[in-house]
């Protein structure tokens, strides 16, 4: 997509039908692509939406709801701290609970 929308963007810009051409996608954040070895997590007892929500739930910044607290409501917001996140190794800190109650951590591979 790098590629193609700057292309794209210049051929709408001489056609007269677009007053303004811009885009709002940005290539700024930070992604990492993570394959789950699923027979690894089935002989766990992990499944692979636990995984997902675990990586999901440290990483995202969700809402999960709202709390008082001296007449005022503030929001609960889960995430990692900014320190424990920032690198691709710091998805070993993050364990995932099995069918059997047991904590389990990312097998030690190295990342490329």
């Amino acid at each position: 997509m790098k590629e193609v929308i700057p292309k794209f963007l210049d051929e709408a810009r001489k056609d007269p039908t677009f007053g303004n051409v811009d885009v709002n996608l940005k290539f700024n954040k930070p992604e990492i692509q993570i394959e789950i070895d699923r027979l690894k997590a089935a002989e766990l007892g992990v499944s692979v939406l636990d995984i997902s929500q675990t990586v999901q739930l440290a990483l995202s910044g969700r809402r999960f709801g709202y709390f008082l607290m001296n007449g005022k409501q503030y929001q609960v917001i889960g995430q990692v701290d900014r320190n424990d996140r920032d690198e691709p190794i710091d998805l070993a800190s993050l364990y995932v609970r099995n069918n059997r109650g047991d904590m389990i951590a990312r097998q030690h591979r190295t990342f490329p």
